[in-house]
C-alpha cells in the first residue's frame, strides 16, 4: 500500500533531495519502488560527500548511478588504495557536470584534469614545501572558470599587493578573499614592517574598481621588558565584505 510519502509530487521529491546527500538518498530511499527509483536518477543535481566509511558503496553503488549529474563532490580523507582507485580509474573524469570540488587531507594529483571546468575549488591542508605566488598562478591556470578565490597564509610574502595584483589581473576571479596573519620580531625599528605601505599598497585603482577591500592593522608587544627591548609585531592583512 502507498504511504502518504510515496503520495508527494516530483516537485517536493526534488526540493528535499536538495538538502540531502547522495549518500543519504540512495540509503535511505532507493529501492522503495520504482517511481522514486527513476527520481533519483533524473534528480538534476546531486552533490556527494565522500569519507573513507562511505566509499565503498558510494564507488559501487552511487557514482555509475549520478554521474551525469554530480555538480558537488567532496573527498575527505580519502587517500592510500582509495585514492589509487580514482586515479587509475579516471572516475573524476566522468563527472560531466562537475562544479565544484572540496579537498580535505586529501592529495591533489589526481584531479589535474578536472580543474578546467570548476567554478569553485576547496583545499584543506594542502601541504606544499616553500609554496609561493607561481603555485597559486598554477592554479588558475588548471581553473580558467574559477570566480571564487580564498587564501590563508601565516607568511609575511603574502601580502605583496603588486604581485597579488598581477596574479589576478589575467583571471575571472569576481570575489577574492585573503586573511594573511604573521608575528614580526624585532630589535631595532629599522627591522619593523611598515603596515602603512602595505595598506596604500592595497588602495590603487586595481582594488578599488575590483571593489575588493583589503584591511591592513597590527599591535606591537615588548616581550622582554624595558631592560632587553624585543618587539613582536602583530600583523593582520584581510579582507572585508562591502
Amino acid at each position: 500500500m502507498p504511504t502518504c510519502f510515496e503520495n508527494l509530487n516530483n516537485e517536493l521529491f526534488y526540493e528535499t533531495f536538495d538538502y540531502m546527500d547522495s549518500y543519504e538518498i540512495f540509503y535511505s530511499l532507493a529501492n522503495l519502488n520504482q517511481r522514486i527509483d527513476n527520481l533519483i536518477c533524473t534528480m538534476p543535481r546531486m552533490h556527494a560527500d565522500i569519507t573513507p566509511d562511505s566509499f565503498l558503496f558510494y564507488y559501487e553503488k552511487i557514482l555509475p548511478s549520478i554521474k551525469s549529474h554530480l555538480i558537488s563532490l567532496t573527498l575527505d580523507n580519502i587517500n592510500g588504495v582509495k585514492l589509487a582507485i580514482f586515479s587509475t580509474t579516471h572516475v573524476l573524469q566522468t563527472f560531466a557536470h562537475l562544479k565544484a570540488l572540496t579537498l580535505i587531507g586529501t592529495t591533489t594529483t589526481i584531479v589535474t584534469n578536472t580543474l578546467p571546468v570548476l567554478r569553485y575549488l576547496k583545499i584543506n591542508s594542502c601541504d606544499v614545501k616553500d609554496f609561493d605566488y607561481s603555485h597559486i598562478q598554477h592554479v588558475f591556470k588548471l581553473c580558467p572558470n574559477l570566480k571564487w578565490f580564498s587564501f590563508s597564509s601565516y607568511k609575511v610574502k603574502f601580502v605583496n599587493a603588486t604581485t597579488w595584483k598581477y596574479v589576478l589581473s589575467s583571471t575571472k576571479i569576481t570575489k577574492f578573499h585573503l586573511d594573511v596573519q604573521f608575528v614580526n620580531m624585532y630589535v631595532a625599528l629599522r627591522d619593523k614592517i611598515d603596515i602603512d605601505k602595505i595598506r596604500q599598497e592595497f588602495e590603487n585603482s586595481f582594488w578599488r574598481d575590483k571593489k575588493w577591500n583589503i584591511v591592513c592593522m597590527d599591535y606591537i608587544d615588548n616581550v622582554w621588558g624595558a631592560k632587553r627591548s624585543r618587539f613582536e609585531q602583530h600583523v593582520k592583512v584581510y579582507s572585508v565584505d562591502n
